[in-house]
């Protein structure tokens, strides 16, 4: 018995044709019922009933059949157990701006200590760059905000790739202002509280609507140091004051939005034919170090 054959009875067996089956499985029909006949000779009992519409499983056929499902899942699970964390040298690893800097290095320094003969390539890349990456295999993992303008592109790369996604949390944006000025003492802000203010956002979140004087930067810091003189304020993810130097020594404060808004963070991982056991468990790392941080 050869597991190929296995393969062929659970084809057929989902077909309910041999004729169907042997088109899906690029092979001859006269071929793949000859290996039937062999299988169900080694069987020792008549597994498939043949019909006016095809074949059906007989009842030692459903017996068969379900002991065939769980040999190919354990079969699955030795091939990802052979693609082991010896045998991948390096993992490329993204995330985008929104995920702060000392939850990435809390995340890379937990991967090291479990796979410390891993070469790990981190990378932070914005959301429409890091999408663009994964469609040309530059990246392994990745930590995503799914943005609006964005839907289409993500989700037609996903579907493209045949990868895996996961939504781990909606991150809240808020209001960043210098600790002295007029949308510090509010309690939440609306469109009419920035009348005549300046903003100061990141080409990732230029959206938010009330936006008169916007300013589109390209650097976190620039922006968080303009904040902190009072030149104007910022709108970005929660996360943007985890580490952040200006928000601890207290120069810079953050405010509610009015109208709530959220950027959901999502992790990108491989198909699940190709994911390995290495792959899951770096997804397990990152999705504990997002959930205790946000």
């Amino acid at each position: 018995m050869k597991l190929v054959q296995l393969q062929y009875f659970l084809k057929v067996a989902e077909c309910h044709s041999i004729s169907k089956a042997s088109y899906e499985l690029f092979i001859s029909q006269p071929a793949l019922s000859e290996s039937i006949k062999s299988f169900e000779n080694e069987m020792g009992s008549q597994i498939f009933e043949r019909t006016r519409k095809g074949v059906k499983l007989t009842p030692k056929g459903k017996e068969v059949y379900h002991i065939v499902q769980r040999i190919e899942r354990d079969v699955e699970e030795l091939q990802r157990f052979a693609i082991n964390n010896e045998d991948i040298k390096a993992i490329n690893l993204a995330v985008v701006p929104m995920v702060s800097g000392t939850t990435f290095l809390q995340i890379i320094n937990e991967i090291y200590q479990q796979f410390p003969k891993l070469e790990i390539s981190p990378e932070e890349l914005r959301p429409r760059e890091l999408l663009q990456h994964l469609r040309d295999g530059k990246v392994d993992i990745a930590l995503c905000s799914k943005r609006r303008d964005d839907e289409a592109l993500f989700n037609t790369i996903i579907a493209e790739m045949h990868l895996q996604h996961k939504k781990l949390v909606d991150v809240p944006l808020r209001v960043y202002a210098a600790k002295d000025s007029r949308l510090a003492k509010k309690s939440a802000i609306g469109e009419k509280d920035v009348e005549g203010l300046t903003c100061f956002v990141l080409n990732d979140y230029k959206n938010w609507a009330g936006h008169k004087r916007q300013y589109v930067l390209s650097s976190c810091d620039i922006i968080f140091n303009a904040v902190a003189h009072n030149r104007g304020y910022t709108v970005m993810p929660e996360t943007a004051s985890i580490g952040n130097n200006y928000f601890s020594s207290g120069q810079i404060c953050t405010v509610p939005l009015k109208e709530e808004a959220t950027v959901p963070l999502e992790i990108i991982y491989p198909a699940k034919n190709n994911v390995t056991n290495l792959d899951e468990k770096i997804c397990s790392i990152i999705e504990k170090a997002i959930l205790d941080n946000y």
